[in-house]
């Protein structure tokens, strides 16, 4: 299941600190991705492309759980 971020992800999220905002987390998994509204929202194309390189995306219900996850809900 999750995965801590990489050594590229870590670096770009370092230097680029308004990409952490875009970041969504399963609280079961720790799965990390891109929240896609969130990322819409987003005025620059370049940040936007970057986001989708060193990011998947990712929908979490209103628990916070991925669609891996949800049928883990007790």
């Amino acid at each position: 299941m999750g995965r801590k971020y990489n050594v590229q992800e870590k670096a770009w999220l370092e230097s680029n600190a308004n990409g952490i905002n875009h970041i969504a987390q399963c609280v079961i998994c720790q799965n990390k991705g891109y929240d896609e509204k969130k990322l819409a929202s987003a005025k620059s194309e370049i940040f936007i492309g970057l986001m989708k390189k060193h990011f998947h995306p990712i929908e979490l219900d209103q628990n916070m759980y991925c669609s891996e996850c949800e049928g883990m809900k007790g």
